[in-house]
Formats: structure tokens, C-alpha cells, sequence
């Protein structure tokens, strides 16, 4: 399916193969454009244990999962140490960030990455800058694990915090702002519009 998505050339695919257990059919990885694991899946994709607190370990093991053929990103959530983002850049061949979540009373993790996968691909289809896509994605993820249940834990936009509000409102304004060029400026890099 991801294949047949592909050849239809949507203009994103965001890849979230969970729960995987073991490696991926080489193929699946050109069909995407960001992959999206948590740290067991990226040990499962990767060979490597993830040690949040190693940049090392997390820029080995998402270099081996975007060296297999994922053309722009590959993301690493890491539960209550945040997540990781690995990308390709027009001026950089790869740039990477961490991103640290607010320490919160966990009540239940269940549905924090549906969470963190729906905002980061709603944000995407927005036109948010990957790194400002997955800060949003972390918030709202961390919101949701202190409330027990899945949707129920999923908060709506009015009441999020104001804080994520004015970061969300931020981004917005920002893809707002285009150059005649049709490309988002970015202190990171230049992204055509609609792209990573």
C-alpha cells in the first residue's frame, strides 16, 4: 500500500511501521519520506539499542535507518526523554535536533505516539518546518499521558496550553511568510513549499 501511495505522488508520506518487530523490506524505506519510530522500533530497524541520553548512539542508529533509502527525515520518539529528529537539508546533507518534553506526571502512556504521529503529519500538511512540526508533536504527546485513555487523553486545540497555543500560532504565521519564490525560509534551510 505505502508503495502504491508512492506512485501516485502524494506530496508527503509519513511512515509509522508500528509495531514492527524486525527489519523492513528495503523498498518500503524509498516510499516514504519521513519514517517515524519509537526506540524499540528503531532498535528493530536498526540493530542498535537507543541510549536517549547519546546523541551517538541516536545519530548511528537514525543514520542507518535514512541511509536505507527514506529520502528526507527519520524521527525517534523516547517517551518521556522526547524525541529525535535526523533530516536531510537543501544546505546540509544532515541536520540533526532533540527535543526535551516537560516532566509530567504520567498517568497513561497509551496513544502518546498516535498523538505525536497525528500532529506531526497534521502540522506537516500545514507547511510547519519538520523541527517546529515535531517541538508541537512532543507538546501535545506530553499532554496526552496525563489523562488515562487514548482519545480521550487527545486535547482539543482550545485547551492546550498557552504556551503551545503561541508556539502552534507561531509556526503558523511563519508559513505565512514566504518569499516570492514560493520557498518557507527557515534559519535551518530553504524548503519548497508543500516539501520537507
Amino acid at each position: 500500500m505505502l508503495i502504491a501511495a508512492r506512485s501516485d505522488n502524494p506530496p508527503l508520506v509519513v511512515f509509522n511501521p508500528s509495531p514492527i518487530r524486525s527489519g523492513l523490506p528495503l523498498d518500503l524505506y524509498a516510499g516514504t519520506d519521513v519514517i517515524k519510530v519509537n526506540d524499540l522500533e528503531a532498535e528493530a530497524l536498526s540493530g542498535q539499542l537507543p541510549v536517549a541520553a547519546l546523541i551517538e548512539s541516536l545519530n548511528s542508529i537514525a543514520n542507518v535507518i535514512l541511509d536505507r533509502g527514506v529520502p528526507h527525515a527519520d524521527i525517534i520518539t523516547l517517551g518521556s526523554s522526547g524525541s529525535y529528529l535526523l533530516y536531510r537539508s537543501t544546505s546540509r546533507p544532515k541536520i540533526f535536533r532533540c527535543f526535551q518534553v516537560e516532566r509530567v506526571e504520567v498517568l497513561d502512556s497509551s496513544g502518546a505516539g498516535d498523538a505525536y504521529s497525528g500532529v506531526l503529519c497534521a502540522m506537516l500538511s500545514k507547511n510547519i518546518h519538520i523541527e517546529e512540526a515535531c517541538e508541537i508533536a512532543n507538546r501535545v504527546a506530553s499532554i496526552t499521558v496525563r489523562t488515562r485513555g487514548c482519545q480521550e487523553s487527545y486535547p482539543k486545540r482550545e485547551k492546550l496550553d498557552n504556551d503551545s497555543r503561541n508556539f502552534i500560532a507561531r509556526s503558523v504565521s511563519a508559513v505565512r511568510k514566504r518569499s516570492k519564490d514560493g520557498c518557507l525560509r527557515s534559519s535551518s534551510y530553504t524548503v519548497p513549499c508543500g516539501n520537507l
